[in-house]
C-alpha cells in the first residue's frame, strides 16, 4: 500500500479525483495542529504512487466542523480544485454551514475565505448527501438533500467564489 497519511490523530472519509497525470486524494483530518475540528487535507500521488505534497498531505481547507465530515472536489478548468465539506456546528470560530473553497495543487487559498452554499440547518442530511459539480464556466454548483424539510435543494457559486444564479 502507498501511505496517504499517518497522521496520529483521526483521518477519514477521503475522496479521491483522478485526472491524466495524477490522482488527488481529500479527506477530513482532525490533526490538532491545524484547528479545532475537521478540515479538509490533500495529497497528490504522481503515475508511479510518488507523493507530491509534504508527507501526510497538507491542508486544503480550513473548515473548523463538526466530528464526521465527508470532503468532495473536482479538477477546475484551471487545474485548480473546488472543494466542498459540510459541517453541522461550529467549533472553535468556525462557521457551520456547507462550506466550498478553491485552492491551488499546492493548496494555496484562491478564494478569500470559504464560502457559505447554506447554513448548518439546511445542509445536506448527515454530511453526505450532497453532490458537487463544475457549472461549465469555472465555478462549481451542489445539490443535496436535507431531511428536516424534506426537500432536495441547489445552489451555484461563480469562478471567484460569490453565489449566482444558475
Amino acid at each position: 500500500p502507498i501511505d496517504v497519511c499517518i497522521q496520529a490523530d483521526v483521518q477519514e472519509n477521503p475522496f479521491v479525483v483522478q485526472s491524466v497525470d495524477e490522482t488527488t486524494v481529500f479527506w477530513a483530518d482532525n490533526r490538532t495542529s491545524a484547528g479545532n475540528g475537521r478540515q479538509v487535507f490533500m495529497q497528490r500521488f504522481d503515475a508511479l504512487g510518488t507523493a507530491l505534497l509534504p508527507d501526510n498531505g497538507i491542508l486544503a481547507m480550513q473548515v473548523n466542523g463538526n466530528n464526521i465530515s465527508y470532503p468532495r472536489a473536482f479538477v477546475a478548468e484551471d487545474n485548480s480544485f473546488i472543494v466542498a465539506m459540510y459541517t453541522a456546528f461550529d467549533i472553535g470560530g468556525g462557521t457551520s454551514g456547507f462550506r466550498v473553497g478553491r485552492v491551488t495543487n499546492t493548496g494555496t487559498n484562491l478564494w478569500s475565505d470559504t464560502t457559505r452554499f447554506c447554513n448548518g440547518p439546511l445542509g445536506p442530511n448527515g454530511g453526505t448527501d450532497y453532490a458537487l459539480v463544475s457549472d461549465g464556466d469555472g465555478g462549481a454548483a451542489a445539490f443535496w438533500f436535507n431531511w428536516e424539510n424534506n426537500a432536495i435543494y441547489g445552489a451555484r457559486l461563480d469562478r471567484n467564489g460569490r453565489m449566482g444564479d444558475f
